[in-house]
């Protein structure tokens, strides 16, 4: 079952067109990645999806969301619970009833002993857990993650990339992923789309299945096919 459809958006910033009939879908379950170069629009598509910015015209018809920015934007005076709630507070939401479940989050993703602890406390690695938790805890169906680890080192990012496939096996969510780590992609991806032109008119198509997961070969192959792309090598 679908749980988003975009259909032939156009988007522009400053006057400079970014988003060419662009159309894309996600079904239930789904790990989606969305990879390409710096600047070719893919961090847009989900900011326009999660309602941060406004295509000029297309349609978006999705379940909710929940967005992670690539930063985690945790204010350093609040500790690590009052900043998972800070988004019920903004919203008005019911504060015990959410920091009830917020408590249980923690505890089920087993970071329950930071609760009490500030960000200046925290690795980085840490920082974007606590991140994803609040991301999470929106209770989007779809889960719009961008670039969460591309600040991390890479002992660090494969680290949370095992991670984070533990949690979703305990959270039944919908996930589109935007990276320019093509390993990353791969290791952690159903399907990936790779941006294509610019302004960004097309994708190309592949999908991860575990042969190429579990085979360096085949995953060297299609990294390489997926690099050309980028650079612009295959039409």
């Amino acid at each position: 079952m679908e749980v988003l459809n975009i259909k032939n958006i156009f988007f522009s910033y400053n006057e400079k067109l970014l988003l060419k009939n662009i159309s894309l879908s996600l079904e239930e379950g789904e790990f989606l990645s969305i990879v390409g170069s710096s600047g070719c629009g893919k961090s847009t598509i989900i900011k326009l999806i999660a309602g941060i910015e406004k295509a000029n015209s297309g349609t978006i018809e999705c379940k909710s969301t929940g967005y992670m920015p690539q930063r985690d934007l945790l204010l350093p005076w609040r500790n690590i619970l009052d900043n998972i709630l800070l988004p019920m507070e903004i919203n008005k939401k019911n504060l015990e009833e959410g920091k009830k479940k917020a408590l249980e989050y923690l505890k089920k993703l087993k970071l329950d002993e930071y609760k009490n602890a500030f960000p200046s406390e925290l690795s980085g690695g840490m920082k974007q857990r606590i991140s994803f938790l609040r991301t999470l805890l929106t209770e989007g169906e779809i889960l719009l993650l961008d670039e969460p680890f591309s600040a991390l080192d890479m002992i660090t990012k494969e680290q949370l990339q095992k991670w984070l496939l533990e949690i979703l096996k305990k959270f039944k969510k919908s996930i589109i992923f935007i990276t320019h780590d093509i390993n990353e992609a791969i290791f952690l991806s159903d399907r990936i789309l790779v941006c294509k032109n610019s302004p960004l008119d097309s994708f190309e198509e592949f999908k991860i299945t575990p042969n190429i997961k579990n085979s360096p070969e085949e995953s060297m192959e299609l990294k390489n096919k997926i690099l050309k792309i980028i650079k612009g090598e295959e039409r």
